[in-house]
């Protein structure tokens, strides 16, 4: 089953064996591990990470969902790389998803294009696991998914505040959240946050010249 952003929030409570996170957004996939954190929390499942240094890493994966916990009846696993299994670790994974078990595998990768979808590994997850593409179609919906995240924080922010914000982050969804975090932390107004409210709050850490670093190393 294939879904994107939205519809991965709409399955966090169903019984989905193995996950696939994939895209080339990373606020994404947080988010949708967030909510996914929450409900293992809520059900007292286990939570472990594997994260890929070798394809042969995925031993450790399937050994934490094999392994028996003294404190939780379920075990999710997290596996976070981009080394796809080796054929036999292939073979592994198939019968874990046809298993009739309660633990659970989410897989997080970068974006799988269009060579990767073809391999035996992508195949088989996009035939009998969740695969969740993580990506935005274009600037309206960026601007909605931002307006969802800060409504989390409860926070509102003015037309103007949104276009200052849009524009110094340059359409870098992650950055745009970390500075309504930092506006979160800073504004505590009843009233909607307005571009003076945001410029504290917004960070050149990635927009700088030579010359800018060497007035700053000179003064």
């Amino acid at each position: 089953m294939k879904t994107d952003y939205q519809g991965a929030l709409q399955q966090i409570a169903k019984p989905h064996p193995v996950w696939l996170l994939h895209g080339d957004e990373p606020l994404l996939s947080q988010q949708v591990l967030v909510e996914l954190r929450k409900h293992w929390q809520q059900q007292s499942v286990e939570r472990q990470r594997v994260d890929l240094g070798s394809a042969a890493d995925w031993r450790d994966a399937f050994a934490e969902l094999d392994s028996l916990s003294l404190f939780a009846s379920q075990t999710a696993v997290e596996v976070h790389g981009n080394h796809k299994p080796d054929a036999a670790t292939l073979l592994q994974l198939e019968r874990f998803i046809q298993q009739s078990n309660d633990n659970q595998l989410v897989i997080v990768m970068p974006k799988q294009d269009a060579a990767a979808q073809k391999t035996k590994f992508y195949k088989l997850l996009e035939s009998k696991a969740l695969v969740v593409a993580l990506s935005i179609r274009d600037e309206a919906q960026r601007h909605q998914l931002l307006q969802q995240l800060a409504k989390q924080q409860k926070l509102q922010l003015t037309d103007a505040a949104w276009s200052l914000l849009i524009e110094h982050t340059q359409n870098n969804l992650l950055a745009a959240h970390q500075a309504l975090l930092r506006l979160t932390a800073l504004y505590d107004g009843a009233a909607a946050a307005d571009v003076a409210d945001l410029q504290p709050a917004l960070v050149e850490q990635s927009r700088f010249s030579t010359f800018d670093l060497g007035d700053a190393a000179l003064s």
